[in-house]
């Protein structure tokens, strides 16, 4: 599986109608395209190829009720463990506040979980 080909090729079709454009500002991380242009790849060779011509995760998930409830909560369990995480290897990164213990933030990520899959019933 190559990821990197696709969004070296949707980097260069953005380029061409502005050539200062960038999925990652700071040239290490990526913003939210440059995220979804990687897990597309990876729906993509799961066999998901309904997500092929889709831009973004909302899309993606069609028209499905409570959509925008599911991408918030799956955005405050990633911050969450990031932070835990994070925290716990005495990382420490600019603009990124303290996690909690990852012990608490595996079981607050948990109650997350239970709330995304309610809502994806």
């Amino acid at each position: 599986m190559d990821i990197h080909e696709p969004m070296k090729a949707f980097l260069a079709a953005q380029q061409e109608s502005d050539p200062e454009y960038s999925f990652s500002p700071d040239g290490v991380h990526p913003d939210r395209t440059g995220h979804w242009l990687m897990a597309r790849e990876i729906l993509l060779y799961l066999g998901h190829g309904g997500v092929a011509e889709t831009t973004g995760i909302k899309e993606a998930l069609g028209g499905r009720p409570n959509v925008d409830q599911v991408i918030q909560l799956v955005e405050a369990r990633q911050n969450l463990m990031r932070d835990a995480w994070l925290s716990a290897t005495g990382h420490n990164r600019p603009g990124v506040k303290a996690g909690l213990p990852l012990e608490q933030a595996k079981r607050k990520a948990a109650e997350l979980d239970v709330q995304i899959q309610a809502l994806l019933k």
